[in-house]
This record gives C-alpha cells, structure tokens and sequence, in this order.
C-alpha cells in the first residue's frame, strides 16, 4: 500500500469525522471561526478544479478528492438544516444522543439516527465519488 491511498482515505474521513465531533457542527454553521473552515475548504475546491483545468482530464481524480471535503461540508449543512425544518430544533452533539437520555428519561433515537445516516452518508459518498474518478484506497486484498 502506498501513501497516496492513505492521504486520500484521510481525507475523505476529515469532514464526517469534524461533523459529529462535539464542537464539529459549529465549525461548519455557527461559530466565528466558520468563515475560515469555508474559505479553507472553498481554497482546496479551487485547487481542485484548477489541477484539472491546468494538468489535464488524467488529474481528474485527484481533482475531485481535492474538492471533496467541501461537497461533503455542503451536504452535512443542507442535511443540518433539513433537521431544524424537520424537528424545529437543532440535533443534539453525537455523544449526547449516542450516550445521553431525554428530560422524559427517552433517548435521543431521531438524532441518533440523524448523525449516523449524516455520518456514513459522507463517508460512503465521498468513497463511492472518489472511487467513480479512480481514486485508490487502501484495502486489505490490494498488495
């Protein structure tokens, strides 16, 4: 297994993992510091498609990885916002749901199953996006 691989599974792992962390949602909709997480991810957007403007439809892969983490930001603030719609809050942290109770004593199934479906949601897409433009991760049947 080569770095490359690993450099591109990581990637695509740094934005689901930053969305459930406890202060993860915030980065991406509310805190001061979310100008920054967008322009980061916005500046690696813009290398992507400039290295596949400049170098040519063969870094077309490398491209799309490069723009991934901010597909993947865009998605989990568009699923954020449905669940505000949908349940006229916002959801619970991750750990609180997955570990937490209710005031009634109930668990917090609907955002529990909100963090997982947004979870593996853009994990499972961005390797399945990633894998379409023949992007290699590393698995255990590849030597």
């Amino acid at each position: 297994m080569d770095a490359a691989s690993w450099i591109s599974l990581l990637v695509v792992i740094v934005v689901p993992v930053l969305a459930i962390s406890r202060t993860g949602r915030r980065w991406f909709v509310s805190a001061k510091s979310r100008e920054y997480v967008w322009g980061f991810l916005a500046t690696l957007a813009v290398m992507g498609v400039a290295l596949v403007m400049f170098r040519g439809t063969e870094r077309l892969g490398a491209g799309v990885l490069v723009a991934t983490p901010l597909l993947q930001a865009i998605v989990f603030v568009v699923a954020d916002k449905l669940f505000q719609l949908s349940a006229g809050r916002t959801p619970v942290p991750f750990d609180e749901a997955r570990r937490g109770h209710r005031v009634d004593g109930g668990r917090h199934w609907v955002d529990t199953s909100f963090w997982v479906v947004v979870f593996l949601g853009l994990l499972v897409g961005a390797v399945f996006l990633c894998g379409s433009f023949g992007i290699e991760f590393p698995s255990r049947s590849g030597r």
